[in-house]
């Protein structure tokens, strides 16, 4: 009977570790852009595999996976300027969505994957737009009135949060999906940049620091209960949520060269996950498919 019990407890062990070890590797799933082959890539890490999605002469930046994680925004450099790409999650069918000569920071996909929302230097004048996947019809979203970026929007599509200096300092705000009612979140001494949303749409992680130095904060959506979770030497940024809200990913060069880490969402358990001497960065974890 004895052995009965220690063989049943030992097989629910097995089933218990290895139901944790798939929802680690599913975690762990992420993009970043490295130089480790020579220029900047795309890369996608899945545990201790990874895979080379970009191969071309140019670099590579900002990759951005689809809400349905089957496909990823991406922005290759042609003739200096950052235009605005999607391939397919295997690096295949790859195709150009903007094209214009006129300088584009990409930040996000719309919560329903119908848009693309980017940064755009038109005549001098930067302004907020988002692009139609499908039609590729472009619409203004914001007029950037002083340094408008990392545009971002809630998991429920209601709000747009970003950073500016519309008030003199580098701050975080919020405004409906339309552009009205804007909200100041922080008010700071340090610039305040990089909002992300939390999956469940109750919290913001935001980058604050100055003179050589740059941490992770996180806050509740109205701006209050500030937290800082990370305190190193160097700059700490890029932090993105893990599709459970449960871990943070972020950038850092805390061990001298641009590393990929993780974290738990209290800012405890920080690790290494790409441990290379070449430069990576850009972290961002491929989003759990909606059924």
């Amino acid at each position: 009977m004895m052995k009965k019990f220690v063989l049943l407890m030992i097989v629910v062990l097995a089933v218990s570790l290895s139901a944790a070890a798939e929802e680690n590797s599913e975690k762990s799933e992420f993009l970043f852009v490295s130089n480790r082959d020579g220029n900047f890539e795309i890369y996608r890490m899945d545990g201790e595999e990874i895979q080379r999605l970009t191969e071309t002469e140019a670099d590579e930046y900002l990759p951005f996976w689809s809400p349905n994680g089957e496909q990823i925004a991406f922005g290759p450099v042609v003739d200096n300027v950052i235009e605005i790409a999607l391939m397919d999650a295997d690096g295949s069918k790859v195709r150009t969505l903007v094209s214009n000569g006129a300088f584009v920071q990409m930040s996000a996909w719309s919560p329903d994957g119908s848009e693309i929302i980017f940064e755009q230097d038109t005549d001098g004048e930067m302004a907020v737009f988002a692009l139609d996947v499908e039609s590729g019809e472009i619409r203004k979203i914001l007029e950037d009135e002083s340094g408008t970026s990392g545009v971002m929007w809630s998991p429920d599509g209601e709000q747009i949060a970003f950073s500016s200096a519309i008030e003199g300092s580098v701050d975080i705000y919020v405004v409906d999906s339309d552009g009205q009612n804007r909200r100041r979140l922080t008010e700071g001494r340090s610039n305040e940049t990089n909002p992300i949303w939390s999956p469940d749409g109750t919290q913001i992680l935001y980058i604050s620091g100055s003179r050589g130095n740059t941490d992770i904060f996180v806050m509740d959506t109205d701006g209050q209960n500030v937290r800082q979770l990370t305190d190193e030497p160097g700059f700490d940024h890029a932090a993105v949520w893990s599709p459970d809200g449960s871990e943070i990913l972020f950038m850092s060069d805390r061990e001298g060269n641009n590393e990929i880490y993780v974290m738990d969402a209290d800012g405890t358990n920080i690790r290494n996950l790409t441990n290379h001497p070449a430069d990576d960065g850009s972290p961002a974890p491929r989003p759990v498919a909606v059924p």
